[in-house]
C-alpha cells in the first residue's frame, strides 16, 4: 500500500496534549472533515496526516 493523506477530527485537548485527545473520526477528504467537524462541537480540531501501512506520520493541525 502507498501513502494516503487522511484528516482526523479530535477534541480540543489535541492542541495541548495529543495523547489525551479523543479521535472522533477519520475522514478521506478535507471537505468531509470540515463538514463533519461541526457535529462534535466548537472545539473540534482537524488534523491532516499521512497514513502508510497503518502508521500515521506528519500530523499537523489545519484549523
Amino acid at each position: 500500500m502507498g501513502k494516503t493523506k487522511i484528516w482526523m477530527l479530535f477534541d480540543g485537548r489535541y492542541r495541548t496534549d495529543e495523547d489525551k485527545a479523543v479521535c472522533y473520526e477519520v475522514c478521506e477528504t478535507l471537505r468531509e472533515a470540515k463538514e463533519n467537524a461541526d457535529d462534535y462541537g466548537d472545539d473540534t480540531v482537524i488534523v491532516e496526516a499521512i497514513e502508510e501501512n497503518n502508521i500515521i506520520s506528519d500530523s499537523k493541525i489545519i484549523n
